[in-house]
């Protein structure tokens, strides 16, 4: 009976994994154009977001950065994304817990049980919640079929150069956020609005 239980959660589990969390955001991107879709040249369609890992030992930080980052590749439309609660409650169910050496083991076997293409792995490399806020991130897409990475980047966005504060205004321009006191420098001044910016930024760039 307990196995049985087991594999109808399992189940439903899976079912309602799907994956695209618009129904989820107060907003969307437009939709890049054809030729530079996300991913558009490996021809993928699907992906999961595995838990960063945090190199800075900052708590909390690595799980909000996974959010973001799933959230911010879901707003694009372009691809299918797994909820983040999905891969929180599978690891969860099977008592996994993702560390430097098993993530790529993890990561592929997260992305089978949820049948997507492609699974992003990643680390928190820099942080500082302070202003000028700095975040450094790395991250990796390992395709499925192959188990080969097809991308592999590692940035950090640090708020003391100028060219970093430009690209944060214009994303709050995108967003229309606007603070009466820091007008759009809001994104420099709130830490979760400064995580979606760099997230926004690496998907859009490298992906």
């Amino acid at each position: 009976m307990k196995k049985q239980s087991q594999r109808i959660r399992h189940f439903l589990l899976l079912c309602i994994s799907a994956v695209f969390l618009c129904a989820s955001c107060a907003y969307q991107y437009e939709p890049l154009v054809k030729d530079k879709r996300l991913l558009y040249y490996h021809n993928v369609h699907s992906t999961v977001v595995i838990p960063f890992l945090d190199q800075t030992r900052t708590p909390g930080v690595a799980g909000k950065v996974t959010e973001c980052f799933t959230e911010e590749l879901a707003r694009f439309g372009e691809l299918a994304v797994v909820h983040s609660t999905s891969v929180a409650a599978y690891l969860r169910e099977n008592n996994i817990a993702v560390t430097e050496k098993n993530v790529r083991d993890v990561a592929l076997r997260i992305a089978r049980a949820f049948h997507v293409e492609t699974a992003v792995i990643g680390a928190v490399t820099e942080f500082n919640a302070f202003f000028p806020p700095k975040l450094g991130l790395s991250f990796e897409v390992i395709r499925v079929r192959d188990e080969k990475s097809i991308i592999a980047v590692s940035e950090t966005y640090d708020a003391a150069f100028n060219y970093v504060r430009d690209e944060a205004e214009a994303y709050a321009g995108l967003r229309d956020e606007h603070d009466s006191v820091f007008g759009r420098e809001i994104v420099l001044r709130k830490m979760d609005l400064y995580i979606e910016f760099v997230c926004y930024r690496l998907i859009k760039k490298n992906l």
